[in-house]
């Protein structure tokens, strides 16, 4: 089945808890939720899913990222970066700028 033909068929809706979800979720693992459902109620007969645009973050990788930024002098550089714009002066407007903004009456 191609994505073309998946489009023209029928939605499957199911309710579901919260706690159910998550748990939906947690099995899929890199897969979207409606790959793995189609999977496990259809087998093999059933057709690749569509390419998702949305990424899975690696969530342990991430936070060993995280956690390595924290450490290293780097992150003393981003918070200054963060702050960096109230730092900047304010510049006048130029005259271009306050006339258009100008009420005419």
């Amino acid at each position: 089945m191609t994505s073309k033909t998946r489009s023209n068929s029928y939605v499957l809706f199911v309710r579901m808890t919260p706690e159910e979800h998550a748990a939906l979720k947690e099995a899929a693992g890199n897969l979207t939720v409606s790959a793995y459902s189609r999977a496990k109620l259809l087998g093999n007969a059933v057709a690749k899913p569509c390419a998702s645009h949305a990424l899975r973050p690696d969530k342990a990788l991430l936070a060993q990222v995280l956690g390595m930024l924290e450490r290293s002098e780097l992150s003393g550089s981003l918070a200054n970066l963060a702050k960096a714009p109230k730092w900047v002066p304010r510049r006048e407007p130029t005259r271009l700028e306050a006339l258009s903004k100008a009420k005419l009456p």
